[in-house]
């Protein structure tokens, strides 16, 4: 799971933009799907009568309801597609990493992608891999060597992307069974879907601007050392 603090590692650089272009797309349907989820999230919660006059309205709470089992649906046929470019996307990124020149790595390109897929590690092993390759992939950094990107900090975009999804994961999951109960118990399920579904669809967003950043901070980074490496420059 491991690699030694050596340069190369044998990979070439891969141009990831049709990748990162088709992760967009599909998270920014998701960020809609979400954002319906939590609507009917909302509506299911003011028919409770919770947050309104205290009286139930089980219309309202049946179309909360149905709005919510007819997204879900829609977001399950959107979500293999999507996982499967994120998925290649974040492999290749990982592997252009270390083609770029950087080395120091702890977590191989196969398992930034192996540790989405383990229940508890996957909670925060993709994000220390996404840290690893995410800073060795900065364009502002003096020299391309082991270890040196390891001194800079992830930075707020990557942070608040991986909080967003956690936490907006967890709530959903923790609101699942409250929400079936009925009376108050149905109310605070609904009130913890919601806050999940509006954190899922922020997360979305700042996944967007994830892919697109590092996607385009290494192809900066090819660019600038193929260009570096014509004969007749540096001389």
């Amino acid at each position: 799971m491991s690699e030694k603090p050596t340069l190369g590692h044998g990979y070439r650089f891969r141009p990831t933009w049709t990748l990162a272009v088709l992760s967009i797309a599909g998270l920014g349907v998701m960020f809609f799907l979400s954002a319906g989820t939590a609507l009917g999230d909302a509506i299911r919660l003011y028919g409770t009568g919770i947050v309104s006059d205290g009286i139930p309205n089980d219309e309202l709470i049946e179309t909360g309801m149905l709005v919510r089992g007819f997204l879900a649906l829609a977001t399950l046929l959107v979500y293999v597609p999507l996982t499967i470019f994120f998925c290649v996307w974040t492999y290749r990124s990982a592997a252009n990493a270390r083609a770029l020149g950087a080395g120091g790595f702890e977590i191989t390109p196969g398992w930034a992608v192996g540790w989405h897929f383990i229940p508890i590690a996957n909670l925060w092993m993709p994000f220390k891999a996404f840290s690893e390759f995410w800073r060795a992939s900065r364009a502002d950094l003096p020299e391309r060597v082991p270890g040196l990107w390891q001194d800079t900090g992830a930075g707020l975009l990557l942070g608040s992307w991986w909080s967003a999804w956690v936490l907006g994961r967890a709530l959903n999951a923790i609101g699942r069974p409250f929400a079936r109960e009925g009376g108050t118990l149905e109310a605070f399920g609904s009130m913890l879907h919601l806050g999940g579904s509006i954190l899922e669809s922020l997360a979305a967003l700042l996944c967007i601007a994830v892919v697109y950043r590092l996607t385009a901070r290494q192809q900066q980074l090819f660019i600038q050392q193929t260009v570096e490496d014509k004969p007749g420059n540096g001389e």
